[in-house]
């Protein structure tokens, strides 16, 4: 994924008449690729525009991101794969199907990448990759979640709290009459 810059550098030479050739050597960018830019007149797909945008510009469906976000923080990793680009693994227990369903559709309402399954003795980790996972997971750093201090951040508050089970009713604390 090249810097929307360079997408427009690219075209603004190929429509001043610069080869595909001399402008893959003068950006570095494959003729392919090139040929794809000069094919969609310079725009985006939708799927790849939303890939390209930090999920953070865009809105975010609250309820996938609150449900993600509490498998992260309880049964997901976070590592880099390659290049900064970054493998989210949430590990389900293969005998819940269901909760294995749901974590999958809300990695892909969150990413719209693509998401895969893979069997591990007793679970399976529902993987997607993309470098904008940092953003949306600020908690990520180095070592174990459980031996560093997880504070959420004011958007990830909101976010949560927009979603009635995931605030008050299941975090409220009974009184005691009398």
């Amino acid at each position: 994924m090249y810097p929307p810059a360079t997408r427009a550098a690219a075209l603004a030479l190929l429509r001043r008449g610069s080869s595909l050739n001399a402008t893959s050597v003068a950006l570095g960018v494959s003729r392919a690729t090139l040929r794809g830019w000069v094919r969609n007149a310079g725009a985006y797909s939708p799927r790849v525009a939303a890939r390209a945008t930090c999920p953070r510009d865009r809105e975010l469906d609250a309820g996938a991101y609150a449900h993600l976000l509490g498998l992260y923080l309880g049964d997901g990793c976070l590592s880099e794969h390659r290049k900064s680009v970054f493998a989210l693994r949430i590990a389900c227990d293969e005998t819940y199907a269901t909760l294995l369903d749901e974590c999958v559709e809300s990695m892909r309402a969150v990413m719209p990448n693509s998401v895969s399954r893979n069997p591990a003795p007793g679970c399976v980790h529902v993987t997607s990759y993309s470098k904008h996972w940092p953003c949306l997971f600020p908690q990520h750093g180095p070592g174990r979640k459980h031996e560093r201090p997880i504070v959420l951040e004011p958007w990830q508050r909101e976010s949560s709290s927009a979603i009635p089970s995931a605030s008050s009713a299941a975090c409220s604390t009974p009184t005691a009459a009398g």
